[in-house]
């Protein structure tokens, strides 16, 4: 067999960068071919043909053509971009942290230092504020009928700062691991630090537009909170049937099937 010829390990054609040499591979059909084994600026690694390195018919992966290099003040994630030299940029973190993170991996598998839990958490509560002003602002989104459909608004407080519902989160005891969700009190009002707490997943699934109010031996309840009551005897689906049915709430709750 004839080695590849010219391609030397640690030699650099376009992008690509040779990481070792191969011989012939033969392919499912039984044809024959020159590869190499190379990585790309980006950080991919293939197996190309090797007389197309050669040619410079593959300059790259394809991936970091596509990709959009970053500019001096950009954000992405929590860094600010600083400079760029190169395959590097200099970035600051939201923490403060400054670092050199290779280009093609911000956005990707770099949006912050990794500044611990508190990094952690803001990127979470980042998130649950943009879900937020996406179903109130923009029609078609995934909740707009539910939510900006029907007049629910975000204060401009929150809308405009990022850190003031930050902030706000943070006094009201949330923690990345606690399970807790945004919650409003009144589901008729809007997003504000007056309107809404965060709660777990039980109290706010009782909190709901659509949730069955259910009156019975003298107090009024969510259907869910009934059935964890030990007067109601039933599931929740006997229980909600026979509501809807016209049963009387004791009956429904308290009769056996």
């Amino acid at each position: 067999m004839t080695a590849v010829v010219d391609l030397t390990v640690g030699s650099v054609w376009g992008k690509w960068t040779i990481l070792s040499l191969k011989y012939i591979e033969v392919q499912p059909n039984g044809s024959r071919r020159s590869v190499v084994d190379a990585r790309c600026a980006c950080g991919n690694e293939k197996t190309v043909i090797a007389g197309n390195v050669k040619r410079g018919l593959s300059k790259s992966c394809g991936s970091c053509q596509r990709a959009k290099l970053p500019t001096t003040g950009e954000h992405v994630g929590e860094w600010t971009i600083l400079s760029v030299e190169g395959r590097y940029a200099n970035c600051r973190c939201s923490c403060g942290n400054e670092r050199e993170v290779f280009i093609y991996s911000l956005g990707r598998d770099s949006n912050s230092c990794g500044h611990g839990n508190d990094g952690r958490r803001r990127a979470k509560l980042r998130r649950i504020w943009q879900l937020m002003i996406q179903r109130c602002t923009l029609e078609g989104c995934v909740g707009w009928e539910d939510y900006g459909g029907r007049g629910i608004t975000v204060c401009e407080e929150w809308r405009s700062d990022f850190e003031a519902f930050y902030e706000w989160s943070i006094e009201q005891g949330y923690e990345m691991l606690s399970g807790l969700q945004l919650d409003r009190q009144d589901n008729e009002r809007g997003y504000s630090p007056e309107n809404c707490r965060f709660v777990d997943s039980k109290t706010n699934a009782r909190n709901k537009r659509n949730t069955v109010m259910v009156t019975a031996w003298g107090e009024s309840k969510a259907l869910p909170a009934w059935i964890e009551d030990s007067r109601c005897v039933v599931e929740y689906a006997t229980a909600w049937w026979r509501i809807r049915k016209g049963w009387q709430p004791e009956e429904a709750l308290g009769i056996r099937t």
